[in-house]
């Protein structure tokens, strides 16, 4: 693990802290792990409904995903196909 993000930057220091992940970073807030260039990839446990704008957002800056809860679709697309497509990933 490289970061953590939070709403708050104490929440992500205590979940470092719970997890015995000294070595990451904490972020108080999910843009600020997005343009870490030292993380590559996201896992994104937020509700379903705000899997679009983070899904988008993490491909925009070329992040890796995994998304926790069932994915929502677009058009019919599942929204990681579609951020895929939007920004030319695989």
């Amino acid at each position: 693990m490289v970061a953590v993000g939070s709403r708050t930057l104490d929440k992500a220091q205590a979940f470092i802290q719970e997890t015995g992940a000294s070595s990451a970073k904490a972020y108080g807030s999910y843009e600020e792990v997005l343009n870490d260039a030292a993380v590559h990839g996201v896992y994104i446990p937020l509700p379903t409904s705000l899997h679009l704008e983070w899904v988008k957002k993490a491909a925009a800056k070329g992040k890796h995903i995994l998304l926790e809860k069932p994915i929502a679709t677009v058009s019919g697309c599942p929204v990681t196909c579609f951020a895929q497509q939007l920004y030319g990933l695989q």
